[in-house]
């Protein structure tokens, strides 16, 4: 990761933040998210989601397209897997 030596001030509220020190804090979340293990977290990408049940990603997106998908969490365009509302779905599933 390449360090930024530009200082660019952005206004968050009335606290003024370095775009420096933003980078440093996406990327700490970004590693406490990668430290959970799958099968704690409430909610899957579809990629993880894909490697956790062994379903392909274009299927998952086939089956979470309807407006009425129970097991489906739309954060603003990006689409979650809620995991236990979607093993339950799986488990009395006779095909998907």
């Amino acid at each position: 990761m390449t360090m930024m030596t530009q200082m660019t001030v952005l206004p968050l509220g009335e606290k003024y933040c370095h775009y420096r020190h933003l980078r440093h804090w996406k990327v700490v979340i970004q590693m406490a998210n990668d430290r959970v293990p799958v099968w704690e977290k409430a909610n899957l990408s579809l990629e993880e989601a894909a490697a956790y049940f062994g379903i392909g990603i274009n299927k998952l997106r086939d089956m979470t397209n309807d407006e009425n998908c129970p097991f489906v969490l739309w954060n603003g365009s990006k689409r979650l897997i809620k995991r236990k509302a979607f093993e339950r779905y799986l488990e009395s599933a006779y095909s998907i």
